[in-house]
This record gives C-alpha cells, sequence and structure tokens, in this order.
C-alpha cells in the first residue's frame, strides 16, 4: 500500500530517520512531541506520501 507511495530514495531516509530514532530512544534522548519514537507512513486526504512522527 504504501510501498508504491515513496521512491527508493525516500525509502533510505525514512529508514535512516527510524534507526536514528531508535538510537535515541535506547540512549534515552528525550524529543519533545515523539513519544513512542514510531515513523507511520501512509498517504494524505489527496494521497500524497506522508510520514507521521509519534
Amino acid at each position: 500500500m504504501t510501498e508504491d507511495l515513496f521512491t527508493e530514495e525516500q525509502r533510505k531516509a525514512i529508514k535512516a530517520l527510524a534507526e536514528a530514532l531508535e538510537k535515541c530512544q535506547a540512549s534515552e534522548i528525550h524529543i519533545a512531541n515523539i513519544t513512542d519514537y514510531k515513523i507511520f507512513e501512509t498517504a494524505d486526504a489527496e494521497g500524497k506520501p506522508f510520514v507521521s512522527l509519534f
């Protein structure tokens, strides 16, 4: 479903961000407004690629 929304380069960037967030969480680095250190890939109301952080 979301696989078609992002290019390979975008997927690599999203994966790098997810890995960085995991390292922050493991190091007990707290980031404002990030609670679960999870990345969700979806499409917005217009069908454009959208990534949200929680």
